[in-house]
């Protein structure tokens, strides 16, 4: 029973698909009749399997005549063959911090009779991603990236008016 347990823990290396640390940030500053805000989020110490990668590392190995490649060192080329897929060789640190969007606007008071006011403003949404994840996008739900597609930048006018 307790060989068991010992072999139990030994699998157990503390690299988990849950994201311990995470946060976010909000600002908002304002300048006479200007206004700047953003929004950022962040999350470290999870861990993201690239199974992209791990489904296709050697099928793309090998030449048509399923030969090595020549500019290959012998030494590992028989290392990188093998299937990879239920190993941690595919898995990675997915620290991020993302600066989700940036709003710029100005405020034009007393128009329309000094009754209204109108607020002019431009954003940026999905500015960047900080990360040192060799894939896509290391923000994803399941701990597995197998799928996954770039989030679009999108660009933004707003037009507000006050009565």
């Amino acid at each position: 029973m307790a060989d068991d347990a010992a072999d139990a823990n030994k699998w157990d290396t503390k690299k988990s698909s849950l994201v311990p640390y995470y946060g976010g940030i909000s600002t908002s500053v304002k300048y006479k009749q200007w206004d700047l805000g953003s929004n950022m989020h962040y999350a470290f110490g999870q861990y993201v399997y690239w199974e992209t990668m791990s489904s296709g590392s050697n099928n793309s190995f090998f030449d048509a005549s399923n030969q090595y490649p020549t500019n290959t060192f012998r030494g590992w080329a028989p290392e990188w063959a093998k299937q990879h897929y239920f190993s941690d060789y595919w898995l990675f640190k997915g620290n991020y911090f993302k600066i989700d969007n940036i709003v710029l606007g100005y405020t034009f008071n007393r128009i329309l009779k000094n009754k209204s006011s109108l607020r002019l403003g431009a954003g940026i949404q999905n500015v960047a991603t900080i990360t040192n994840y060799p894939g896509i996008d290391p923000e994803v739900y399941s701990g597995i990236d197998g799928s996954s597609t770039p989030k679009q930048r999108m660009y933004m006018l707003s037009l507000n008016l006050k009565f």
